[in-house]
């Protein structure tokens, strides 16, 4: 779908993804939760900027978000042939997201438990083609580094302090972030304390439902015990709260036969995990 240029689609029901008629003239603003983005050509190069959404512009009656001047905050790209277009699309993170629920839980044994978790989707900008020309990745939202793991087997992933619902509703989805329905099960001899989780995103799909609803595959964790790393499956197709969503991004990575990781914070050996 092609889009108008300087709309604002910062409106829940919007659909800022698909394809840009790019000028010369003036550039393409696209606003997406926090994040605003300019597009346009310059001497037949593809010419973008981003910043963060000034909150008060709306309360001061600006209607699209001014461009930054000419000046080094605009990367430019210079591509093979003519480009009269670009496409953004959602993406999930490189990254694993360590998440902490907004409350602490506990799962007793062999109990389960299934909550929803909102993940900023980050914002691929590319030339369309078979295959696409991908100039740049944007995050929606700005999340902190943080290290999962001890020295010696941990990895660099993103903090992101979130709400772990018990159910989704139809005011809660954005345009910037997708659901993932998050089911875990204990299959401990003891009481699974929930304060922290990394979600190994790279592994998810992106499904869309209706314009401004995303979703991901459902990720299960069964945890074993706490020197045991936690069993990790995908399901791959679209969660049964939205059975008939379309894929719109296969994941960054294929997930292995018998994932396991150490998805729950732990205190093992004198080591832990610090935002």
């Amino acid at each position: 779908m092609t889009k108008e240029r300087n709309e604002d689609t910062s409106g829940r029901a919007g659909r800022p993804w698909g394809v840009y008629n790019l000028s010369e003239e003036s550039p393409v603003t696209v606003v997406l939760g926090p994040q605003v983005i300019w597009l346009r050509l310059r001497d037949g190069e593809v010419w973008l900027a981003h910043a963060p959404r000034d909150p008060s512009a709306t309360q001061r009656g600006e209607r699209s978000p001014v461009p930054p001047p000419d000046d080094p905050s605009w990367e430019r790209w210079a591509t093979a042939g003519r480009v009269s277009r670009v496409e953004l699309k959602p993406v999930l993170s490189s990254r694993p997201v360590v998440l902490q629920p907004e409350r602490t839980f506990r799962l007793t044994r062999g109990a389960g438990a299934r909550v929803y978790v909102r993940l900023p989707v980050w914002i691929r900008v590319q030339l369309p083609g078979d295959p696409p020309v991908v100039l740049d990745e944007l995050p929606s939202m700005t999340m902190s580094d943080t290290w999962w793991g001890d020295p010696m087997r941990g990895e660099l992933a993103y903090w992101l302090p979130t709400t772990a619902r018990r159910e989704m509703r139809p005011e809660l989805f954005l345009p910037h972030v997708a659901v993932c329905p998050l089911q875990m099960w204990n299959r401990s001899a003891g009481d699974l304390r929930v304060e922290r989780v990394l979600l190994k995103v790279e592994y998810l799909s992106l499904f869309e439902e209706a314009p401004g609803r995303l979703w991901t595959d459902v990720s299960t964790l069964r945890y074993e015990g706490e020197m045991e790393e936690s069993v990790v499956e995908k399901s791959g197709t679209p969660p049964e709260e939205a059975p008939a969503a379309r894929p719109i991004c296969p994941p960054r990575l294929s997930a292995p036969k018998g994932l396991r990781a150490w998805s729950f914070d732990r205190i093992r050996a004198g080591f832990g995990m610090a935002p």
